[in-house]
């Protein structure tokens, strides 16, 4: 995905090279940053970080890896996009129970589809409503994106997995846990499980027991000290971003 947009799950292989001395530390600052209004249900605007194609994935990988979310405003952009989710969700009424538009690249009942996001908050021109491939956004709803949502949102993401299961039976499979998706319109499920997406469901269930996860093996060492200025400097660039767009971040 492209590299040149902070929204971009490559922004974590930015952060770990640098890490890694193999290039500059602060080269990861060259990202542009793009941050969206959005009015919630309830009247409340709350800023959101775009993103290459709205998707889970491409905001939550990074978290699950490194631990972003020990930054304050990346912190708060990881939340308000669970908050988008659920409200998206509750707007569209989701299968009849308003199930949080978890949306992310996922294998459907008509095969693998990459234009999963969160159609308002992509930067893809194909989820413009203008495009021809608008239809091919927001079809499927991918219980995977649910779970790294609740690293920041633990009640949110397990409200709406029991949720799920309960409008769409077919959703969770004994022994073998959630389908890759579920079809936003008619409930329909997907019967193959990608390896990468079971991944993020494992990786995320660690981060959520003990609020670190995989990035603990990195604190003290000497790709940990880097990897913490990085994301400190990366924090700084957030902050100015969401400021542009009138917000103030310390509220």
């Amino acid at each position: 995905h492209p590299a040149g947009t902070l929204g971009s799950e490559s922004r974590v292989n930015n952060q770990v090279i640098a890490a890694m001395g193999k290039i500059d530390k602060l080269s990861t600052l060259n990202s542009n940053i793009e941050i969206k209004r959005y009015k919630l249900s309830t009247g409340e605007e709350i800023p959101v970080l775009a993103l290459w194609d709205g998707g889970a994935f491409q905001m939550f990988m990074p978290n699950i890896l490194v631990g972003e979310d020990s930054n304050p405003v990346m912190r708060m952009l990881l939340k308000n996009y669970t908050r988008v989710m659920d409200d998206q969700g509750r707007k569209r009424n989701i299968l009849g129970k308003g199930i949080a538009a978890a949306h992310s690249a996922c294998e459907t009942t008509g095969g693998y589809n990459g234009g999963q996001g969160i159609a308002v908050l992509a930067q893809n021109a194909d989820a413009m409503p203008s495009s021809p491939r608008h239809s091919a956004w927001e079809t499927d709803i991918a219980p995977h994106a649910l779970f790294p949502a609740g690293t920041v949102n633990k009640e949110m993401a397990l409200d709406n997995l029991d949720r799920l299961r309960q409008a769409s039976k077919g959703s969770y499979l004994p022994g073998l846990g959630f389908v890759d998706s579920v079809n936003a319109a008619n409930g329909s499920v997907s019967r193959v499980k990608l390896s990468l997406d079971e991944g993020m469901v494992i990786l995320s269930l660690y981060k959520m027991i003990d609020g670190q996860g995989l990035s603990k093996y990195l604190k003290g060492s000497d790709i940990g000290k880097n990897l913490d200025q990085i994301l400190t400097a990366q924090d700084e660039k957030l902050k100015k971003a969401v400021e542009k767009v009138g917000f103030n971040v310390n509220e």
